[in-house]
Formats: C-alpha cells, sequence, structure tokens
C-alpha cells in the first residue's frame, strides 16, 4: 500500500511538473520571455528515467532566446554544455540559471553529478 501512494504521489508531481512546463513555455513564447526548463524533482533518485523538462526546446534568436533552467530537486544539480561554452555553477533547491543565446546552433548539455541527465538547445534564427 505505501509503494502504491508513493507511486501514486509521483505521478501526480510528474503531472504537475509537465502542466507547469507546458504553460510557461506557452506563456514565455507569447511574452518573448525566458524559455523555461524544469530540473524535477527525484530526478536524481531515477536514473535513466527522468531529465530536464523538456528536455529539447527550440529557441529564436531576437524572440525568446534566453533560457531558465530552475532546480526543483532537493539535490544540487548543474547546467553544462558539452563545449562549456556555458555552465551554471551548482544549483541547488530553487536556484535558477539564465543563459542568452546569440549564435545559432544546436547546444547540447549536461548536468555534471548526474550524467544521464541530458538535454538540448536547439537556436534558429527567425525566418
Amino acid at each position: 500500500m505505501r509503494r502504491l501512494a508513493r507511486v501514486v504521489a509521483l505521478v501526480v508531481i510528474s503531472v504537475l511538473v509537465i502542466t507547469a512546463v507546458i504553460l510557461t513555455t506557452l506563456a514565455s513564447e507569447v511574452s518573448h520571455g525566458p524559455v523555461t526548463v524544469i530540473i524535477p524533482r527525484a530526478v536524481s533518485h531515477l536514473p535513466y528515467s527522468s531529465n530536464y523538462w523538456p528536455s529539447t526546446i527550440t529557441v529564436v534568436l531576437g524572440i525568446n532566446n534566453t533560457v531558465k533552467w530552475i532546480n526543483l530537486d532537493d539535490h544540487m544539480h548543474t547546467v553544462t554544455a558539452i563545449d562549456w561554452s556555458f555552465h551554471s555553477g551548482e544549483l541547488n533547491l530553487y536556484d535558477s540559471f539564465v543563459f542568452m543565446f546569440t549564435e545559432p546552433g544546436e547546444y547540447r548539455y549536461r548536468c555534471l553529478p548526474h550524467p544521464w541527465m541530458e538535454g538540448v538547445v536547439k537556436v534558429v534564427t527567425k525566418n
């Protein structure tokens, strides 16, 4: 019974996080503000099953090319580009990191302490 309650709680939290990400992303695209990526709660306990949410985003130079990552997990995480073009430093619970992309391209990043956590920012020019 306890295990079922725990699974239900994780599912509810996941649904809430996904809803928040979708609403935040839609709002940021309308307002031309930063696109938000969430580091979900318990992601450090679930290797290979969770990631940054959303794990892949596309931003447009001059419109919404600023990205904000927010850590909602109890554990420390980082947002570190594979090529080290950006690095958040340590992000503790509720810490955030903002980065403005200025060149088109595909930017892959990961969490240094949790290498299964990977994401991609695709930066495109407006047509």
